[in-house]
């Protein structure tokens, strides 16, 4: 429960920042980048919530991984998430950030389930 209010929170902050500021589909791919990111690396994953390190130390990390390679307005959201103690979130925050950027662009995602198996074309 506690997850799913940090995300929509974080998210939507986002989600309106950029959207300010016309970047909303630059900001989404770098997003997914991120998030391919941290998801290929089990050490980065592990580093950003690992308890003992401190969040300068996090901060130094996502620094030298992320500084020039994506917007200043998502690196400074990734330093923020540290500072506040919620990178830990930052899964559910993309997934909800994704989500608000679907409902922008009037995009459904759905599931299809047949008895058959349907053709591509």
């Amino acid at each position: 429960m506690i997850e799913e209010e940090v995300a929509e929170k974080y998210a939507e902050a986002l989600f309106e920042l950029v959207t300010e500021d016309d970047e909303l589909k630059d900001i989404a791919t770098e997003f997914a980048e991120v998030i391919e990111t941290t998801q290929k690396s089990e050490e980065l994953n592990q580093v950003l919530n690992h308890p003992k390190l401190s969040y300068e130390q996090k901060k130094e990390i996502v620094t030298k991984i992320f500084k020039g390679q994506i917007s200043t307005n998502l690196f400074n959201f990734l330093q923020l998430l540290i500072d506040k103690k919620r990178i830990e979130f930052l899964d559910v925050i993309y997934e909800e950030f994704k989500s608000l950027v679907e409902e922008q662009e009037n995009k459904l995602e759905v599931k299809v389930i047949a008895p058959l198996e349907l053709s591509t074309t």
